[in-house]
């Protein structure tokens, strides 16, 4: 009978940070969630103001992958950081799966606000293949992003009991680098 390994507290700390301890600096992580109400009583910021401010203070670039975007609220600000001249790089699944609902799908809900964004400058990236992306995050300048579970609607950022985390750190860089030679490797032509 084989028996389970023990391996100490602060040693699978150390490897489970191995990121966020990247080339000797320490990230700063902050926790926020959704709704209002909820970060309020746990005492934490709310994912949108969170979100709204990280956009406001970016100054050059802000990358975004998301599983769906139909906020009207946060393309609003999407738009006032292009009109602002910041480069905006965003990735979105588009994978369809069938659905017996006659709701419309979040591909059709996000349609409006991704047209907006694309006419203000920015560059969404449609993802359709087998794999889904159901990543959310929103990583500016390279240097401080978040990453959770709200999707970018208003249910997501305002209804629904979400958690994410602030990073301000190497961690961004290295997460943006990653990810983006990953998704481009994805990406089919449209």
């Amino acid at each position: 009978m084989r028996t389970q390994e023990f391996i100490p507290r602060q040693i699978i700390t150390k490897r489970m940070c191995g990121i966020v301890m990247a080339r000797g600096r320490s990230d700063k992580i902050a926790l926020f969630a959704s709704p209002p109400e909820l970060a309020t009583e746990i005492g934490v910021r709310s994912t949108f103001n969170v979100i709204r401010e990280l956009i406001f203070n970016a100054k050059e670039t802000i990358f975004i992958t998301c599983y769906e975007f139909s906020s009207e609220e946060l393309t609003d600000e999407i738009i006032k950081a292009a009109n602002r001249d910041i480069w905006i790089d965003l990735y979105i699944d588009e994978t369809e799966k069938k659905s017996s609902s006659n709701k419309p799908n979040r591909i059709t809900r996000s349609k409006d606000c991704l047209r907006a964004m694309e006419d203000a400058g920015v560059a969404v990236k449609r993802k359709k293949n087998m794999m889904t992306n159901h990543t959310k995050a929103i990583i500016a300048d390279s240097e401080i992003g978040v990453i959770g579970s709200a999707n970018f609607t208003y249910s997501g950022l305002n209804k629904n009991i979400e958690v994410g985390i602030l990073v301000e750190g190497a961690t961004c860089r290295i997460f943006v680098d990653k990810f983006i030679h990953g998704l481009e490797a994805m990406m089919e032509d449209e």
